[in-house]
């Protein structure tokens, strides 16, 4: 169990750093395209240079091999750079974060496999990007290069209009049928399950993965038909800027002519940014738009003291204050909630995932909280029992009666019958408990709560009792704030809103 307990948190931590490395592996792909496209300006300038050492005798890969020396001098140098930036910002990153929480003493190590792994890509990642207009800079004869710079203006063949085409085709095609055709719910199977248990198996949403495959496929296709079409588009978009703009429309119109390929790769630089920038804006207003939805339709209650220390598992309302925030004019019913590390094992003994549970005190907590409720109503969730969520009831063929166990790191095993399905879940709480249970698992000293959803008697201005028991908490818990619901999922929401921003600083 304990291991488990570690697995999860690991798993945050892997989620965090696959989410750092997709990123990174955009910054390559891009980077790329941009150091493609500065090779070629380069090497465009110095055509004449190149031809003259091809007629003192110079081989085609004698010229591509300086090329590539120089590429892999400008890699090495760029990623010993970018790897001290790197580390700068990480350590100017910790300090700051540490002006807001306490982090461990620690500096950030380098080891030398990540030393040399960041040389050898971005070095790589250089030549890689620089073969192509190297090898392209060999082809063009001696003699033409000397007569007149040659500019490789990227017209197209029938095998690009051919590939291109059926690339669009087919991903605007596959995306139809994820629109259309594939069910949302569909999942497709990464990893098969355990054929005794039934436990481990890893699946994805098959309409997701089928849109993502798409928009690649399809975004793809424009940098292969992009040529083609650069041009007809430069001349309709150009015509203004050749007329309005003065001579830098007119240079501006001309250089996106003169070499379709170039103009296209970088284009698409700016593209696939735009696009992900555009998908994760789109991902979090929904997200936002959800949360804040769902917990408009379940909250009942017009105001929500929070702890202010944050965390799904953070506490910091000692029961006292409870008592003391109860008693302020104007409150009708007050519900706490306690969130407390555990995991949850199934009938079978396999943990279920989930990194806490959460405790309440039944009778006003569904009076404040707007949910069905399946198989009895508040009465049935008593001391020794255990109310789940009905999506994760499914998930794992659970039923009412059934007995189910969590793991406390501070206590170990205790086991729980399911006395009440509820159709949720409530915020991330997929597992409700009497807060008597609770008790008898932790030490009395923290036995602190997170949140109080409050409801107002009728008649009374909620914004003014939400200032009377501001008063009362900046006297008894400093750290503790009461907000109108509205304002609460706005803080809430915040979140999704800075991990977006930090997104765009990353593009």
């Amino acid at each position: 169990y304990v291991a488990d307990t570690q697995d999860q948190a690991g798993g945050a931590l892997g989620l965090l750093t696959q989410l750092v490395a997709v990123f990174g592996y955009v910054g390559l792909f891009v980077g790329g395209i941009i150091i493609a496209n500065t090779f070629s300006i380069l090497i465009t300038q110095r055509t004449r240079e190149l031809a003259l050492m091809r007629a003192c005798g110079a081989g085609r890969f004698q010229v591509l091999g300086s090329i590539m020396i120089e590429a892999t001098l400008v890699g090495l140098l760029g990623s010993a750079v970018g790897l001290g930036v790197g580390l700068l910002g990480v350590i100017g990153l910790l300090r700051l974060v540490g002006n807001v929480i306490t982090l461990p003493d620690t500096v950030p190590t380098l080891t030398p496999l990540v030393v040399a792994g960041s040389l050898v890509i971005g070095t790589a990642t250089t030549v890689i990007a620089s073969m192509v207009p190297g090898w392209r800079a060999t082809r063009i004869s001696p003699v033409a290069a000397l007569g007149e710079v040659a500019e490789d203006r990227g017209r197209g063949s029938t095998a690009r209009r051919v590939i291109g085409t059926v690339m669009a085709l087919g991903g605007l095609t596959a995306g139809l049928v994820a629109l259309f055709v594939i069910g949302a719910n569909a999942r497709l199977t990464l990893v098969a399950a355990d054929p005794v248990s039934g436990a481990g198996a890893t699946t994805v949403n098959l309409r997701t993965v089928v849109f993502a495959v798409s928009a690649a496929v399809t975004l793809l296709s424009f940098l292969v038909v992009g040529p083609l079409v650069i041009g007809p588009v430069g001349r309709i978009i150009g015509a203004p800027l050749r007329r309005f703009g003065g001579p830098v429309g007119r240079i501006a119109s001309e250089n996106a002519r003169r070499n379709p390929s170039r103009t296209t790769a970088t284009a698409a630089a700016l593209t696939i940014g735009v696009a992900i920038a555009t998908a994760l804006a789109v991902f979090v207003a929904s997200l936002v738009g959800s949360v804040k939805g769902g917990f408009e339709e379940q909250l009942r209650g017009q105001i929500v003291v929070s702890s202010g220390l944050g965390g799904a598992t953070a506490g910091g309302l000692p029961e006292e204050v409870m008592s003391e925030v109860a008693d302020t004019d104007g409150i009708d019913t007050l519900a706490r909630v306690r969130f407390i590390p555990a995991t949850v094992t199934g009938i079978d003994g396999n943990p279920t995932g989930g990194g806490s549970v959460s405790g309440i005190d039944p009778a006003p907590f569904f009076s404040l909280v707007n949910v069905p409720l399946v198989g009895g109503g508040p009465s049935s969730l008593l001391p020794g029992t255990v109310a789940v969520d009905a999506d994760t009831a499914r998930a794992n063929e659970w039923r009412v009666g059934d007995v189910i166990s969590v793991f406390y790191p501070q206590v170990g095993s205790v086991d729980y019958r399911i006395s009440l399905l509820f159709e949720g879940p409530i915020g991330t709480a997929s597992y409700l408990m009497p807060m008597q249970n609770l008790d008898d698992v932790t030490a009395v000293a923290f036995r602190q709560d997170a949140l109080y959803y409050i409801s107002v008697v009728p008649g009374a201005d909620p914004a003014e009792v939400a200032d009377r028991i501001d008063g009362v908490l900046r006297r008894v818990a400093p750290a503790a704030s009461a907000q109108l619901v509205p304002q609460w999922l706005d803080d809430t929401v915040a979140t999704f809103t800075l991990a977006l921003n930090l997104v765009y600083v990353m593009l």
